[in-house]
């Protein structure tokens, strides 16, 4: 018992030991590898029904059978009319509890960074003076909580899921009986309990903040203990229905005109009014990594794309919204020349286009050279494969040279539009892909790479450096002529011995016997310190 190891195999042989299964949940936004631990459901309950705690429960009776007094959970009208427990009364009641905790000074700098969200299990079942206490509480599932909310429900609880439908009907076989079991409630505060709703999770600033009744924050400000009127599956549905239709006309009422990015904020607001602001400002960044700049670049919106700043409900609602807004408001585009001489004007705007006006689009007349790629980049193109490095460089040098021959300094908003229509073409062999998963947009190595190409290609060309030849031990810069002279040397030492002004005391035959003097030490071995000083 002295080591882990030891401690560990010696639990498992003496006591009932269920072993944790790690699950994958996918790769963050870092593309780092996330996990999250999980205790199977049912091998849980088999230990459990297997003690000697269960046995003694089993033989007495949970709870005193009085009408008119509520002794337990089970005397409630809500357990009484579920048809699942009126067919199957002796069926397990599982009580699940979700709340999160930090590992770390709740105060300090890392608060919110390890903080963890655990999943606890416990039976309605047993009598509550036993189930009460925590040495009866077994543990389900443990995650990191900025996992949860990256991946969402969905990801984070579906083996959990799985395991309750599989118990609820197939159920578990203890001493030859089969037992079923099901959810009996979930309890939690009021974080967790919004979360699990998907109710609001902003106390402070929202207007409808309980999940109990439709109490406004002005009438429980003016009385705490009134309660407003009863939640029920219909008007939530109602309300919801509303709160779609408002953000709707509320994003129609801003206009196509004032509906882009640089006023994103307001249809997030719009849509999602009790987002948070770090949230906001997330998704925010996250439209603009990703190109939206126009309306109609919302209808190409997915739900993958939003699932690393929103909740699954809440990316739904998002694009649902700006979807159907965009195709009601939807104006069709303007060409960008309509007069019969815009041929000739966009041609001679390839001759001088530093100085046509209409250089700023041409972007939209950009055809990348296709015909001009080496033969074996285009079968590798075609054929979905990834081209070389050698071959990546070589479509580079020949695209950025197309460009500026149209626009002598190509933004990187050009250089983005561009790679994007490259990728798109040939998506399987130009787009950042890592163990299969496509990274960030697609498009941002080749991006770097034309900008990378365009620093280079617009780099002012210098001179080459023309060195002088040593004929002889003898020669020397005096006795070279001024047109063998180089016009350039090098870039360290001296360049420039013509100096203006003398110092102080010098002339320039004092300054002609020091340089013979050093001359005479550099080709001498014994030479002393003091002799070079002076």
């Amino acid at each position: 018992m002295r080591t882990n190891f030891s401690r560990a195999k010696a639990f498992k042989e003496m006591f009932r030991y269920t072993e944790p299964v790690k699950l994958y949940l996918g790769r963050d936004e870092t593309r780092s590898q996330r996990f999250a631990y999980y205790v199977p459901l049912k091998d849980t309950l088999t230990c459990l029904l297997e003690s000697d705690l269960w046995r003694n429960c089993a033989a007495q009776d949970t709870c005193l059978q009085c009408t008119d007094v509520f002794c337990d959970v089970s005397d409630g009208q809500v357990y009484k009319n579920n048809e699942f427990f009126s067919q199957n009364p002796s069926c397990l009641k599982l009580i699940l509890y979700q709340d999160s905790f930090e590992v770390v000074n709740p105060l300090g700098s890392a608060k919110s960074k390890h903080k963890v969200l655990a999943v606890y299990l416990s039976l309605a079942n047993l009598p509550p003076h036993i189930r009460s206490s925590t040495d009866h509480m077994s543990l389900v599932m443990l995650c990191q909580e900025k996992d949860f909310k990256h991946f969402g429900h969905d990801t984070i609880f579906s083996r959990l899921i799985a395991d309750l439908k599989d118990l609820e009907d197939n159920g578990i076989t203890v001493a030859a009986e089969k037992v079923k079991g099901t959810v009996f409630c979930i309890a939690g505060d009021n974080l967790g309990s919004h979360s699990i709703g998907g109710f609001t999770e902003n106390f402070s600033f929202s207007e409808y903040f309980c999940r109990y009744c439709q109490i406004s924050r002005r009438d429980f400000q003016t009385d705490p203990n009134a309660c407003g009127p009863q939640r029920t599956p219909e008007n939530y549905k109602s309300a919801v229905e509303i709160l779609q239709s408002e953000g709707q006309q509320n994003v129609e009422e801003m206009g196509d005109s004032e509906l882009n990015i640089s006023n994103i904020s307001k249809a997030i607001d719009a849509v999602l009014p009790d987002l948070p602001i770090v949230t906001k400002k997330s998704l925010e960044d996250t439209l603009k990594s990703l190109g939206v700049e126009t309306p109609e670049d919302f209808r190409f919106l997915e739900e993958s794309d939003l699932a690393a700043v929103l909740r699954p409900i809440q990316a739904r609602k998002f694009i649902l919204v700006l979807k159907e807004t965009t195709q009601i408001s939807e104006i069709p585009k303007q060409p960008v020349c309509s007069s019969p001489g815009s041929s000739l004007s966009q041609s001679s705007s390839y001759s001088s286009p530093s100085t046509s006006p209409l250089s700023v689009n041409w972007v939209d007349s950009f055809e990348v050279p296709w015909n001009k790629f080496p033969e074996e980049l285009m079968q590798a193109l075609e054929r979905q494969k990834r081209p070389s490095p050698r071959l990546r460089r070589e479509m580079v040098r020949i695209v950025v040279a197309a460009m500026m021959k149209v626009c002598a300094c190509p933004s990187r908003k050009n250089l983005t539009e561009i790679s994007k229509r490259m990728v798109a073409k040939y998506p399987k062999s130009l787009q950042d892909v890592i163990e299969e998963s496509v990274i960030g947009p697609g498009y941002y190595s080749l991006v770097k790479q034309f900008q990378a190409r365009v620093e280079n290609a617009r780099r002012t060309s210098t001179p080459k450096i023309k060195k002088r030849t040593h004929d002889t031990e003898e020669c020397d810069t005096e006795e070279v002529s001024l047109e063998k002279r180089a016009a350039i040397q090098d870039t360290y030492g001296c360049t420039n011995w013509e100096v203006k002004f003398m110092p102080l005391g010098e002339t320039a035959e004092s300054q002609r016997l020091k340089k013979e003097k050093m001359r005479n030490l550099s080709q001498t071995t014994d030479w002393n310190e003091e002799e070079e000083q002076t």
